[in-house]
Formats: C-alpha cells, structure tokens, sequence
C-alpha cells in the first residue's frame, strides 16, 4: 500500500494508459502471441502487458526418458552430499565424449526420474543450454538440476586445453527445479542475462519463481530474485531504450480462504546495478470496490494527499451495487461505508473544507451504521475545542475494543477501527 500511497489518482489513469499505449514498443522475446486486449464490463481496457493466457515467452517442456541409463553414464548421488559432487559428475560427463553434450537433457529427465513430482505446474525453459555469455564465440554450457535436487545453475567454459571447467552458483533455497527459462541481453549492455524459472502448486494455489543472474568477471551475480502467486510474466522494451521491463500480473490465489484480493501490475526495470520495482497499477475493475477505495483513500492520507483521500473515501462512501467480486458481503460493506464517510468528515476537516465535513457530518447522522456514533463523539469535541486531536480520541473512543474490519483471512489481517478512525493503516 505504501507503494500505491504515492501515487495520484490522475497518475493511476495515467499509468494505465501509459501502458496501453506502450504496447506499440513491446518487444516479444521468442514465439510471441500477439494477444489483444482485454475489454472489462466497464468498457475499461487492460494494457496488452498484462496477457490473458500465455506469456510472450513460450514453453518448451523436456520429453521424459525411460530410467534404464546407459552403463557409462553417472548416476545422481543415492545420499545427500554437497553440491560439488553434482556439479563434478556433469562436468565429467561432458568432458567424457562430444557426443555427451547433446545428451545432457536424456541424462537430466533420468535424474528427474528419481524424484518423481506431484507438482501440478509446468516449469518454462529447458534443463541445459549452450550459450555464448562473453561473445568470444566460444559454447559454453548453461545446466540447472531437476526437481528433487539443489537448486544450482552450472556454467561449464571452455579452458585452453579445450576442456569444460565447472562454475555454480546456489538459487533460493526456498524452491529447486529451476529451468533456464531466458538468455538475452535485457540491460542492453552488449552481453546476455541469465533467467531461470520456477514452479509449483498446492492444492489451490501455484506460485513462480524467476531468478535473474549476471556473469561478469567470470563470476555469477544476481540482479533480480522474486516470487509470485498466480503470476503471468512477460518482457517487454517499454519506453524503447534497449533495457527490457519486467512485467508481472498478480494478485489474485484460488482459494476462497486467501481473503479479500485485487489483481495488479507490477513492472521491475532496470535501474543500471539491479531489475527493481518501478511501479504498482491495481487493477482498475477490482479497484473500484469500496474496500479498495477505502484503503486507498488510507494509502493517501498517509502521503498527506488531502484531496486525493477526500475524493477516494467520498466515492468509498456513496458507492452503489453492483460492486466488484472481491469476497466481501454483507455487514462488511455497511462497515466500509461507514468508516468512509466517517474519513470524509475528517479529511475534509483537515483540509479547511467546512462544507464538506458539514455534509457528511449530517450523513452520518441519517446512517443506520456505527459512524453515526463515532462521529457525534468527535464532532462533539471538536465543536466544543476545535481541538482535531481530542475529537479523534474521543470517536477512537466510542468504538469497541474488539472491533474489526475483517474479510480477511491468510493472506491479510483484520483491521481494528480504532486504528482506523482519524488513522492510518496499520
């Protein structure tokens, strides 16, 4: 929220249509589909960065191969030992014969054979690949270990005597069967980037890992390290200055205990040292809900953006049905109108806008709702002092200990109206 809290209202328009008009500038990297954009009920229109189905970038997938490997041909190691050993049998392998080069994705799906998976999710990119990464025309080897092993990317180079020399470099801990999803030159910088590719599922949810690595100075540095759930990624030249953005699309977990959710854009750009996070565009549809405007109308606030938060908690309060589907009914939608009307009272306040606080102050009090309450507290005060900060005790005051805007679950936590009124998000 932090994030989003800096940006105006105008600017989230601007931003959305900055993407759609960048679409003429997106590179596709390999096999590109040219997918169109989506149009929403509302007739707004999502950037083409953010796909409907594929990603730019295509699949290729391995073909399983029997387990019965060739007599000459290693076996993976029975007992856990350090990484060392895996990398010293494929670097043996390699320099055994020429012929074994070509061998390495049969030897690989061998190995993946010992761990069979139950994960649901198909891993893009392939297990090994041969790459020029210092354009001296020379092949070298690019590896990453199946699923059930460490969670290495190996770089065999060619010594002077024509033989492979072994170099790794250990990925997150947190998942292994990385695949080398991408070499390119995204830094626009003469020499490729490294991207390897990771996934998984749980019952409900899946989730990707991508890990960005440089090769320099004959050793590996990693310049983006990320995860996502439910992601689509997709590469795209932006702004056509030769450095490629990554665009991801998230937001949103299959399970209807993950809570409250809203989808959103996510680009990371290259910033001359490290692929950072440049900017955040929720989604507009999921964005117009009065959950989201009211916690953005908080985001706001916090900025000190006064009449950015005033029009978010004003649209938050007179919000009507049909709303966005975002896993909030009932009483919940009483309770976000009514801390948002309340904010209106208060932000108006804030902002010397006495018409507006009188408006919704007489809003409050025709309101079925807690806000009716919370507000005679503090205008009660504040009319007496003129005192903003004793009129926010006393409404902080008048709510129950115990009570929460919740409509969370795992994802997210419940919200205490006390830190709420007259607030900021906690």
């Amino acid at each position: 929220m932090k994030r989003f809290s800096s940006n105006k209202l105008g600017a989230i328009i601007g931003i959305v249509g900055m993407l759609v008009g960048c679409t003429s500038n997106q590179t596709a990297l390999s096999n590109a589909n040219n997918s169109s954009p989506t149009t929403q009920p509302t007739e707004r229109i999502y950037p083409t960065a953010w796909p409907t189905s594929t990603p730019y970038i295509q699949a290729s997938y391995a073909t399983p191969m029997p387990t019965t490997l060739p007599s000459d041909w290693p076996l993976p190691p029975t007992a856990p030992v350090s990484v060392t050993e895996y990398v010293d049998l494929l670097t043996d392998f390699v320099n055994a014969q020429p012929s074994n080069r070509e061998q390495l994705d049969a030897l690989l799906n061998a190995w993946a054979e010992q761990h069979q998976s139950t994960n649901a999710a198909k891993i893009i990119g392939q297990q090994y690949r041969t790459v020029d990464l210092n354009n001296d025309a020379q092949a070298e080897i690019l590896i990453t270990l199946p699923a059930g092993y460490p969670p290495v990317l190996i770089l065999l180079t060619l010594d002077a005597n024509g033989v492979y020399q072994p170099n790794w470099t250990l990925l997150t801990d947190q998942a292994n069967g990385y695949r080398i999803w991408l070499v390119r030159d995204l830094t626009n910088d003469g020499k490729p980037e490294i991207v390897v590719h990771n996934a998984g599922c749980g019952a409900h949810t899946c989730s990707e890992s991508i890990n960005i690595v440089q090769w320099q100075a004959a050793k590996f540095h990693s310049i983006l390290d990320l995860s996502a759930t439910n992601p689509t990624m997709n590469w795209a030249d932006l702004n056509a200055d030769g450095t490629f953005e990554l665009i991801i699309n998230r937001g949103k977990v299959g399970s209807d205990g993950a809570g409250i959710q809203r989808k959103q854009t996510e680009i990371y750009a290259w910033d001359g040292e490290r692929y950072t996070l440049s900017s955040i565009t929720p989604d507009p549809i999921d964005s117009q809900h009065p959950y989201w405007l009211l916690l953005d109308g908080f985001a706001a606030l916090e900025n000190d953006d006064y009449a950015l938060a005033q029009i978010l908690f004003i649209a938050a309060a007179n919000a009507q049905a049909p709303y966005p589907a975002i896993g909030i009914e009932g009483n919940e939608l009483e309770l976000t109108s009514a801390i948002a009307r309340f904010q209106t009272l208060y932000t108006a306040l804030l902002a010397g806008d006495e018409a507006t606080a009188q408006a919704f102050y007489a809003q409050t009090q025709q309101s079925d709702a807690d806000d009716k309450q919370w507000a005679a507290a503090f205008m009660s005060i504040h009319q007496q002092t003129a005192d903003l900060q004793a009129a926010c005790t006393a409404a902080q005051n008048s709510v129950a200990a115990d009570q929460y805007l919740t409509g969370f679950s795992y994802q997210h936590r419940a919200l205490p109206i006390q830190s709420l009124l007259c607030g900021r998000l906690p």
